[in-house]
């Protein structure tokens, strides 16, 4: 992991592994610090996020026939019954596919999964960053693929009926016309059929400020809901993202990730958390243990609610992420555990 601090001069697009691995986004004229996630340093200090969360894992995973991939999350329904979700490379075309793994309490399983990004060239590519059981005939994984005939990277929403998973269509806010457009979506958790919540992040195709993208499932359909964007909407140095979200109920739900302001001074990445409350999200204060000025980064990739009085963000600090956050909710306020 490294600072990027190399210049650009046009619009840059984020790429494809979106904020699980490297991620650029534009501030003004410099490319954004690596904003990649620790999940796993911080499901180990919590001992686990809960069954509805989900988080980064970066291990790498034997596929067999030559082939080698990595998870990204993973969700437990039961001891018999889970979830692990990334992308992997095919050895024979390039191309970066989709990877569902199940567990059905003795082993785990490759499970076919689509692929909207194409399976037949090294430019073909489709990964899943998210997933979310919620029993065993329901579930679902998001991420993103690079629409094969426009080059937009498009938000990828997949659901597990039991039998198999299947694409679902879900909003595109940041375009679907050329290769600068891009919608992603990182982290997802399903409280039931009918109420799914679904985050990420898009570039705004007239300001070309990145944004905080919240999506919601209904039963029906995926729509997307306004979220706060404390890092500004206005410029392409504008910058917040979601990354991780967990709904205890349909009047309780949690979303983190991270913010910037567009400040050419400082440049400091904040934690960012919003509460939904069953009408809107708001934000709410967190802790930057990494400090709010220079250089300074903080990044929550995960969150976990287990009640309205009790709910653990994990992410980490420092400029090369190396350092753990762990956040507790206690009801009244986050502070650092």
């Amino acid at each position: 992991m490294s600072d990027k601090n190399e210049q650009t001069s046009s619009r840059a697009r984020p790429s494809l592994t979106s904020a699980w691995t490297q991620r650029p986004l534009r501030r003004d004229r410099t490319w954004s610090r690596t904003l990649t996630l620790i999940a796993v340093t911080a499901i180990l200090a919590l001992g686990g996020l809960g069954t509805r969360s989900v988080a980064a894992s970066g291990r790498s995973l034997a596929l067999g026939s030559g082939r080698s991939g990595s998870l990204n999350g993973v969700s437990a329904n039961s001891a018999t019954d889970a979830w692990a979700v990334g992308a992997y490379t095919n050895p024979t075309t390039g191309a970066g596919e989709t990877l569902a793994l199940h567990w059905n309490g003795t082993s785990w399983t490759t499970v076919s999964s689509p692929n909207p990004g194409g399976t037949t060239s090294s430019s073909d590519n489709s990964t899943l960053t998210g997933v979310s059981a919620d029993s065993a005939t329901e579930a679902w994984a998001v991420g993103s693929y690079a629409n094969p005939t426009t080059g937009a990277t498009e938000s990828l929403a997949l659901h597990w009926n039991g039998t198999k998973w299947s694409k679902v269509a879900s909003p595109n806010p940041g375009g679907t016309t050329s290769s600068s457009d891009f919608s992603s979506l990182t982290g997802v958790s399903a409280n039931s059929a009918t109420d799914a919540w679904a985050v990420g992040a898009y570039s705004n195709p007239t300001t070309f400020a990145t944004e905080s993208l919240a999506l919601h499932w209904n039963g029906t359909k995926w729509s997307k809901v306004a979220s706060p964007n404390p890092g500004g909407t206005t410029s392409g140095s504008d910058f917040s993202t979601l990354i991780g979200v967990s709904a205890d109920s349909a009047t309780d739900a949690w979303a983190v990730g991270a913010y910037s302001y567009s400040n050419p001074t400082t440049y400091a990445e904040e934690t960012l958390v919003l509460h939904w409350n069953g009408t809107k999200w708001s934000k709410v204060a967190s802790p930057n243990p990494g400090g709010t000025s220079g250089n300074d980064i903080n990044v929550l990739s995960g969150v976990s609610a287990n009640s309205a009085t009790d709910a653990w963000a994990g992410g980490g600090y420092n400029p090369f992420l190396t350092a753990t956050i762990v956040l507790h909710w206690n009801g009244t306020s986050w502070s650092t555990a």
